[in-house]
């Protein structure tokens, strides 16, 4: 699992050092995010199914543990080492533009699936 998230927070990351310049935090937002939208959708869906929906302090203290959740991620592991031993590692990947897709459409899909959840979970009140 380490390895899958290191090569998502790699391929983010040289995208947003690409087009922005500065990569390292951006990759490291949007990786954890997508995995946090993905937590998330995983607990309405199970809200849902119990017929419960959470009131908007329920969604504020998830806002604020995932903010230190990133924050915490991105300075204790995402560094700018970590960052140039996966440039090296990734140098010369085979199908590069295929697995770029692929993290594409992870982002695509962990984004729609948060708000597929929130649909169905409010739907059911």
């Amino acid at each position: 699992m380490r390895k899958l998230y290191n090569y998502l927070f790699y391929k983010t990351a040289r995208f947003y050092e690409k087009t922005e310049g500065e990569g390292l935090f951006s990759g490291t937002l949007l990786t954890l995010g997508c995995a946090l939208w993905i937590v998330l959708a995983v607990i309405n869906g199970i809200l849902a199914i119990l017929h419960y929906v959470p009131n908007k302090y329920c969604y504020l203290a998830y806002g604020v543990v995932s903010v230190i959740i990133v924050y915490y991620i991105s300075y204790k592991y995402d560094t700018e080492e970590k960052y140039l031993r996966l440039c090296k590692e990734y140098e010369h990947e085979n199908n590069a533009t295929l697995k770029g897709w692929l993290v594409f459409f992870y982002v695509l899909f962990s984004i729609s699936l948060l708000f597929v959840s929130l649909y169905i979970l409010f739907k059911k009140v």
